[in-house]
């Protein structure tokens, strides 16, 4: 979530007292009835879907494009997972963008969806890219990095990370990283206050006893860290969290890159720990000795400072980047809509009237179908479901997704059977076999054949699955239990570690320690049987 939007409005709403907020809650409007025309945007790594002008469309990827140059270069040297392609939605309006997220959020990265079935990234945000929501999106694209890069990790180093990088400078020859947070200072005052910069804009001055020190940010998970900014009608004490927390988590990155010693050499050390091991695991070998008494007393001295350093990199230059241009139809439109939409009660009918609406306005495209037999298959509607999946695949039946959301139905209707050769679950995966390009249809793939008592195969697609996200949880864990299965504990063990580790913040899967114990037994029984002597 964009730290920059949520620190500005928190503290201006403490500055000022000024707590009514206007509402949003209306509909954005299509085109068809009267509303702003769509257009997407594309370039070599992103997308740009937005109601904005074009050539607004076009300096938002060719700047995006910069900055995610700039900052894979200068933070993530050694990437883990190639760079993926990311849609970034940008609404015109700021209403229009509040239907969907709730009032203290600036901007969103979704790793997922909510009701998609596949992963695809996407970054929400509203308003021309001026310099604040440059900063928001650059965040939103720091934390894509960050993830495929490090994998789970507490939320106060994740926001911090992505705020630290979010005010990247890019000049002709040099990328300079480090900068403030604009219109924002510390304060020894008890309150909240704002003053004129040189260039007469506002500053606003934060108490640093209301910044979260350390110990607090250490102390939660991503539930506690995001509680109140996913508050419908924040209150005062809302608003006030949320700034304590983010900024408290921007500070002390910055302390870490730039504060006094030990602590630079420290994060160092720790950043080069990460790369072999879990973030949390590499943090306690780093700094776990460290008291947090004395960690709080130095931050509360480093913001008193009220100084940060700025790191300068040479920048290496490429040629222009291309971008094509498409207007967005009624359909795509409304699709998006849906896909974006929270999955509460308060959206889920109008999500349900979007795909309507999409679907008459192109009854013969397979996207809309596509995306409303998903909304089905969500709420275990199956007979809904398999009419439209069935006619996306039979409008596209080259499209690996519509494949996989057809097996996905399939297999949830036969849960409860057991899988036979040439049964509807395998009648649908043979054709996704062929076709299969991501890291979610290898691994279901490799479910369905191992459910079908081929591990063989399976453990073929298990493989394409790991390759393509070698720090994907889920894919792991699947690839250890057809391990398992072909008598390879040992391997499944050692796969299974893997999985434990890279299982995302606040996530409780006791099943993958149940499995862990479970391949254990196995290993040590193989062991047991290996060395047995012979008579």
């Amino acid at each position: 979530m964009s730290a920059l939007g949520i620190v500005r409005r928190a503290a201006l709403s403490m500055s000022t007292a000024l707590l009514g907020c206007a509402p949003y809650a209306a509909h954005p409007v299509s085109p068809a009835h009267g509303g702003h025309p769509w257009l997407a945007a594309s370039s070599p790594h992103f997308q740009i879907v937005t109601d904005l002008d074009a050539d607004e469309a076009e300096s938002i990827a060719g700047e995006l494009e910069a900055g995610l140059d700039a900052i894979s270069q200068v933070a993530f040297e050694h990437a883990r997972i190639p760079i993926e392609p990311t849609t970034v939605v940008v609404f015109k309006s700021e209403s229009d963008f509040h239907y969907f997220r709730p009032e203290l959020v600036a901007g969103t990265f979704f790793r997922k969806l909510p009701g998609d079935l596949e992963p695809a990234r996407f970054v929400v945000l509203y308003g021309a890219l001026d310099p604040g929501s440059r900063i928001s999106c650059l965040h939103e694209l720091t934390h894509d990095l960050f993830e495929r890069n490090f994998g789970p990790a507490p939320p106060w180093l994740n926001e911090g990370w992505a705020q630290y990088y979010s005010t990247i400078a890019i000049e002709p020859h040099a990328i300079r990283v480090g900068a403030a947070l604009p219109h924002l200072t510390f304060t020894g005052d008890s309150s909240f206050f704002t003053a004129r910069a040189d260039d007469g804009s506002d500053v606003i001055a934060v108490p640093i006893d209301r910044v979260a020190p350390p110990s607090s940010l250490l102390s939660l998970d991503q539930l506690e860290f995001y509680r109140s900014t996913r508050v419908e009608h924040p209150t005062r004490d809302d608003r006030l969290r949320s700034l304590s927390l983010y900024l408290g988590a921007w500070a002390f990155v910055h302390m870490l890159h730039d504060g006094p010693e030990p602590y630079p050499a420290l994060f160092k050390q720790f950043l080069e720990r990460t790369r072999n091991s879990q973030v949390a695991v590499a943090w306690q070998a780093t700094f776990g000795n460290l008291s947090m008494a004395d960690l709080d007393r130095d931050f509360r001295r480093y913001l008193a400072r009220r100084e940060v350093a700025l790191f300068s990199y040479g920048r290496r230059t490429d040629p222009p980047t291309p971008i094509a241009e498409r207007a967005l139809t009624d359909a795509d439109i409304h699709v998006l809509w849906a896909r974006l939409s929270p999955a509460d009660d308060a959206h889920v009918l109008a999500a349900r009237q979007d795909l309507d609406e999409a679907v008459s306005a192109a009854p013969n495209a397979a996207e809309p179908r596509y995306f409303r037999g998903l909304y089905w298959l969500y709420h275990h509607q199956a007979a809904l479901a398999e009419s439209d999946l069935r006619a996306a695949v039979d409008l596209s039946p080259q499209d690996p997704r519509f494949l996989l959301g057809l097996a996905t139905l399939r297999a949830q209707q036969e849960q409860n059977v057991r899988i036979q050769a040439g049964d509807a679950v395998l009648q649908a995966a043979e054709p996704l076999s062929k076709l299969a390009n991501s890291t979610l249809q290898f691994r279901a793939l490799a479910l369905i054949y191992a459910e079908a008592g081929d591990p063989e195969r399976a453990l073929a697609f298990a493989d394409r699955s790991v390759e393509l996200s070698p720090i994907d949880f889920a894919a792991l864990d699947t690839r250890a239990s057809i391990l398992a299965e072909l008598g390879r504990a040992r391997e499944a063990v050692a796969v299974e570690l893997r999985a434990i580790a890279f299982m995302p913040e606040g996530r409780n899967v006791p099943e993958l320690s149940e499995h862990l114990r479970a391949y254990q037994v196995k290993a040590r029984q193989t062991q047991a049987t290996e060395h047995t002597p012979r008579k």
